[in-house]
Protein backbone atom coordinates (compact mmCIF):
# COMPACT_ATOMS: atom_id res chain seq x y z
CA UNK A 1 0.00 0.00 0.00
CA UNK A 2 2.77 2.41 0.94
CA UNK A 3 4.58 2.19 -2.40
CA UNK A 4 1.54 2.48 -4.63
CA UNK A 5 1.70 5.39 -7.06
CA UNK A 6 -1.20 7.84 -6.98
CA UNK A 7 -1.79 10.13 -9.96
CA UNK A 8 -4.47 12.75 -9.31
CA UNK A 9 -6.53 13.89 -12.30
CA UNK A 10 -8.73 16.45 -10.51
CA UNK A 11 -6.75 19.32 -9.01
CA UNK A 12 -7.34 23.08 -9.06
CA UNK A 13 -4.35 25.43 -8.77
CA UNK A 14 -4.16 29.19 -8.34
CA UNK A 15 -6.73 31.77 -7.39
CA UNK A 16 -10.46 31.23 -7.80
CA UNK A 17 -13.67 32.95 -6.75
CA UNK A 18 -15.34 32.78 -3.33
CA UNK A 19 -12.52 31.36 -1.23
CA UNK A 20 -12.88 30.89 2.51
CA UNK A 21 -10.26 33.03 4.31
CA UNK A 22 -8.65 29.91 5.76
CA UNK A 23 -8.65 27.94 2.51
CA UNK A 24 -5.20 26.62 1.64
CA UNK A 25 -5.20 27.22 -2.09
CA UNK A 26 -1.65 28.19 -2.99
CA UNK A 27 0.38 25.76 -5.06
CA UNK A 28 2.92 25.41 -2.27
CA UNK A 29 0.11 24.32 0.06
CA UNK A 30 -1.10 21.78 -2.49
CA UNK A 31 2.37 20.33 -2.93
CA UNK A 32 2.80 19.92 0.82
CA UNK A 33 -0.52 18.11 0.98
CA UNK A 34 0.54 15.86 -1.88
CA UNK A 35 3.70 15.05 0.08
CA UNK A 36 1.73 14.34 3.24
CA UNK A 37 -0.69 11.96 1.53
CA UNK A 38 1.77 10.29 -0.82
CA UNK A 39 0.39 11.53 -4.13
CA UNK A 40 3.11 11.28 -6.75
CA UNK A 41 1.70 13.65 -9.36
CA UNK A 42 -1.39 15.54 -10.45
CA UNK A 43 -3.13 17.02 -13.46
CA UNK A 44 -4.38 20.52 -12.67
CA UNK A 45 -6.45 23.28 -14.20
CA UNK A 46 -6.24 26.88 -13.03
CA UNK A 47 -9.02 28.32 -10.88
CA UNK A 48 -9.25 31.46 -13.00
CA UNK A 49 -9.69 29.34 -16.13
CA UNK A 50 -13.00 28.30 -14.58
CA UNK A 51 -14.04 31.43 -12.72
CA UNK A 52 -12.73 34.18 -15.00
CA UNK A 53 -11.17 33.48 -18.42
CA UNK A 54 -10.06 30.10 -19.77
CA UNK A 55 -7.37 31.60 -21.98
CA UNK A 56 -5.98 33.76 -19.16
CA UNK A 57 -6.18 30.95 -16.61
CA UNK A 58 -4.49 28.51 -18.97
CA UNK A 59 -1.53 30.86 -19.30
CA UNK A 60 -1.30 31.29 -15.54
CA UNK A 61 -1.32 27.53 -15.10
CA UNK A 62 2.00 27.28 -16.92
CA UNK A 63 3.62 29.43 -14.23
CA UNK A 64 2.18 27.27 -11.44
CA UNK A 65 3.41 24.10 -13.14
CA UNK A 66 6.98 25.41 -13.05
CA UNK A 67 6.91 25.11 -9.26
CA UNK A 68 7.15 21.31 -9.40
CA UNK A 69 7.81 18.60 -11.96
CA UNK A 70 4.99 16.64 -10.31
CA UNK A 71 2.38 18.99 -11.75
CA UNK A 72 0.87 18.40 -15.20
CA UNK A 73 -1.50 20.59 -17.12
CA UNK A 74 -5.17 20.42 -17.98
CA UNK A 75 -6.40 23.33 -20.10
CA UNK A 76 -9.94 24.63 -20.16
CA UNK A 77 -11.45 25.32 -23.57
CA UNK A 78 -14.40 27.20 -25.03
CA UNK A 79 -16.24 27.09 -28.35
CA UNK A 80 -14.73 29.58 -30.78
CA UNK A 81 -18.00 30.93 -32.20
CA UNK A 82 -17.73 34.25 -30.34
CA UNK A 83 -14.27 34.99 -31.70
CA UNK A 84 -12.73 35.27 -28.24
CA UNK A 85 -11.03 31.87 -28.16
CA UNK A 86 -8.60 30.11 -30.52
CA UNK A 87 -9.91 27.65 -33.08
CA UNK A 88 -9.44 24.04 -32.07
CA UNK A 89 -6.43 23.38 -34.31
CA UNK A 90 -4.57 26.35 -32.82
CA UNK A 91 -5.62 25.36 -29.32
CA UNK A 92 -4.37 21.79 -29.71
CA UNK A 93 -1.12 23.05 -31.21
CA UNK A 94 -0.65 25.25 -28.14
CA UNK A 95 -1.44 22.31 -25.87
CA UNK A 96 1.24 20.20 -27.53
CA UNK A 97 3.79 23.01 -27.37
CA UNK A 98 3.27 23.19 -23.60
CA UNK A 99 2.92 19.44 -22.97
CA UNK A 100 -0.71 19.74 -21.87
CA UNK A 101 -2.32 16.29 -21.98
CA UNK A 102 -5.91 16.86 -20.77
CA UNK A 103 -8.73 19.25 -21.66
CA UNK A 104 -11.68 20.33 -19.52
CA UNK A 105 -14.99 22.06 -20.25
CA UNK A 106 -17.42 24.00 -18.04
CA UNK A 107 -20.52 24.48 -20.26
CA UNK A 108 -22.86 25.77 -17.54
CA UNK A 109 -20.27 27.96 -15.86
CA UNK A 110 -19.26 29.48 -19.20
CA UNK A 111 -22.79 29.75 -20.60
CA UNK A 112 -22.84 27.57 -23.70
CA UNK A 113 -24.70 24.48 -24.80
CA UNK A 114 -22.83 21.18 -24.82
CA UNK A 115 -24.05 19.99 -28.20
CA UNK A 116 -22.73 19.21 -31.65
CA UNK A 117 -23.62 22.60 -33.13
CA UNK A 118 -21.74 24.48 -30.43
CA UNK A 119 -18.75 22.30 -29.55
CA UNK A 120 -18.67 19.64 -32.26
CA UNK A 121 -15.51 21.06 -33.83
CA UNK A 122 -13.76 21.15 -30.48
CA UNK A 123 -14.72 17.59 -29.61
CA UNK A 124 -13.70 16.31 -33.04
CA UNK A 125 -10.32 17.97 -32.61
CA UNK A 126 -9.76 16.39 -29.21
CA UNK A 127 -10.92 13.04 -30.54
CA UNK A 128 -8.53 13.20 -33.50
CA UNK A 129 -5.62 14.25 -31.28
CA UNK A 130 -6.40 11.55 -28.67
CA UNK A 131 -6.73 14.15 -25.91
CA UNK A 132 -9.11 13.04 -23.14
CA UNK A 133 -11.85 15.42 -22.04
CA UNK A 134 -12.69 16.02 -18.38
CA UNK A 135 -16.16 17.25 -17.59
CA UNK A 136 -17.98 17.69 -14.28
CA UNK A 137 -21.32 15.94 -13.94
CA UNK A 138 -22.89 19.18 -12.73
CA UNK A 139 -21.88 20.95 -15.96
CA UNK A 140 -23.91 18.86 -18.44
CA UNK A 141 -27.21 17.04 -18.67
CA UNK A 142 -27.40 13.31 -19.24
CA UNK A 143 -29.06 13.80 -22.62
CA UNK A 144 -26.39 16.26 -23.74
CA UNK A 145 -23.70 13.82 -22.73
CA UNK A 146 -25.10 10.76 -24.50
CA UNK A 147 -25.70 12.74 -27.69
CA UNK A 148 -22.08 13.86 -27.75
CA UNK A 149 -20.82 10.36 -26.94
CA UNK A 150 -22.83 8.96 -29.85
CA UNK A 151 -21.31 11.53 -32.21
CA UNK A 152 -17.73 11.08 -30.95
CA UNK A 153 -17.19 7.39 -30.14
CA UNK A 154 -13.41 7.77 -30.18
CA UNK A 155 -13.33 10.59 -27.63
CA UNK A 156 -12.20 9.55 -24.17
CA UNK A 157 -14.44 11.31 -21.64
CA UNK A 158 -13.71 11.31 -17.91
CA UNK A 159 -16.82 12.22 -15.91
CA UNK A 160 -15.95 13.91 -12.63
CA UNK A 161 -17.95 14.73 -9.55
CA UNK A 162 -20.92 12.39 -10.02
CA UNK A 163 -22.36 11.26 -6.68
CA UNK A 164 -24.15 8.17 -5.48
CA UNK A 165 -27.44 9.84 -6.39
CA UNK A 166 -26.50 9.68 -10.07
CA UNK A 167 -25.30 6.08 -10.06
CA UNK A 168 -27.96 4.74 -12.45
CA UNK A 169 -26.99 7.38 -15.00
CA UNK A 170 -23.34 6.42 -14.63
CA UNK A 171 -24.12 2.71 -14.95
CA UNK A 172 -25.89 3.40 -18.23
CA UNK A 173 -22.98 5.44 -19.60
CA UNK A 174 -20.36 2.90 -18.58
CA UNK A 175 -22.40 0.07 -20.09
CA UNK A 176 -22.96 1.69 -23.48
CA UNK A 177 -19.90 3.86 -24.11
CA UNK A 178 -16.54 2.07 -23.72
CA UNK A 179 -14.49 5.28 -23.78
CA UNK A 180 -16.17 6.80 -20.72
CA UNK A 181 -14.52 6.80 -17.31
CA UNK A 182 -15.33 8.23 -13.91
CA UNK A 183 -13.61 9.09 -10.65
CA UNK A 184 -14.69 8.75 -7.03
CA UNK A 185 -14.39 12.34 -5.83
CA UNK A 186 -18.11 12.30 -4.96
CA UNK A 187 -19.14 8.86 -6.22
CA UNK A 188 -18.99 7.12 -2.86
CA UNK A 189 -21.38 4.61 -1.31
CA UNK A 190 -21.23 1.27 0.46
CA UNK A 191 -19.02 -1.16 -1.52
CA UNK A 192 -19.37 1.04 -4.58
CA UNK A 193 -15.84 0.45 -5.85
CA UNK A 194 -16.12 -3.30 -5.37
CA UNK A 195 -19.41 -3.39 -7.29
CA UNK A 196 -18.18 -1.18 -10.13
CA UNK A 197 -14.89 -3.00 -10.62
CA UNK A 198 -16.66 -6.36 -10.75
CA UNK A 199 -19.29 -5.10 -13.21
CA UNK A 200 -17.20 -2.89 -15.53
CA UNK A 201 -13.55 -3.62 -14.79
CA UNK A 202 -11.02 -1.42 -13.01
CA UNK A 203 -9.81 0.05 -16.31
CA UNK A 204 -12.86 2.37 -16.37
CA UNK A 205 -11.95 4.37 -13.26
CA UNK A 206 -9.39 7.01 -12.34
CA UNK A 207 -8.14 8.62 -9.16
CA UNK A 208 -9.09 12.22 -8.35
CA UNK A 209 -9.08 14.29 -5.18
CA UNK A 210 -10.73 17.60 -6.13
CA UNK A 211 -8.09 19.43 -4.09
CA UNK A 212 -8.16 21.97 -2.53
CA UNK A 213 -11.90 21.55 -1.99
CA UNK A 214 -11.79 17.99 -0.66
CA UNK A 215 -9.44 15.85 1.40
CA UNK A 216 -6.88 13.90 -0.65
CA UNK A 217 -6.18 11.48 2.17
CA UNK A 218 -9.81 10.40 2.31
CA UNK A 219 -9.88 9.78 -1.43
CA UNK A 220 -6.71 7.76 -1.25
CA UNK A 221 -8.07 5.69 1.64
CA UNK A 222 -11.10 4.84 -0.47
CA UNK A 223 -8.81 3.03 -2.90
CA UNK A 224 -6.31 1.74 -0.33
CA UNK A 225 -8.94 -0.09 1.69
CA UNK A 226 -11.24 -1.22 -1.13
CA UNK A 227 -11.72 -4.99 -1.29
CA UNK A 228 -10.32 -5.35 -4.77
CA UNK A 229 -7.06 -6.81 -6.04
CA UNK A 230 -3.77 -4.96 -5.86
CA UNK A 231 -3.67 -4.97 -9.66
CA UNK A 232 -7.07 -3.25 -9.80
CA UNK A 233 -5.99 -0.68 -7.22
CA UNK A 234 -2.96 0.18 -9.32
CA UNK A 235 -5.11 0.62 -12.42
CA UNK A 236 -7.36 3.09 -10.63
CA UNK A 237 -4.59 4.85 -8.70
CA UNK A 238 -2.39 5.69 -11.68
CA UNK A 239 -2.15 3.23 -14.55
CA UNK A 240 -5.39 4.21 -16.27
CA UNK A 241 -4.68 7.94 -16.36
CA UNK A 242 -1.07 7.23 -17.31
CA UNK A 243 -2.24 5.18 -20.28
CA UNK A 244 -4.71 7.87 -21.37
CA UNK A 245 -2.13 10.65 -21.20
CA UNK A 246 1.15 8.89 -21.93
CA UNK A 247 2.77 10.14 -18.71
CA UNK A 248 4.40 7.77 -16.23
CA UNK A 249 5.39 8.52 -12.66
CA UNK A 250 7.65 7.16 -9.96
CA UNK A 251 6.48 6.53 -6.42
CA UNK A 252 7.14 9.20 -3.80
Amino acid sequence: MGNRIYFDCDLCLGKYAYKHPLQRWKTEDILREMDRTGIAGAFAYHGLAKHYSPEYGNRLLLDEMKKSDRLYGCWVLLPDNAGDFPDIDTFISQMKENNIRLAKMFPKRHFYVFDEDTVGKQLSGLEKASIPLLIDWSEVSYNELITVLEMHPGLHVIIQGASWGQERYIYSLLSKYPNTYTDFTSFQSNENIEFLVKKYGAHRFVFGTNMPFKSPGAHRALIDYARISEEDKELIAYKNISKLTGITLKAV
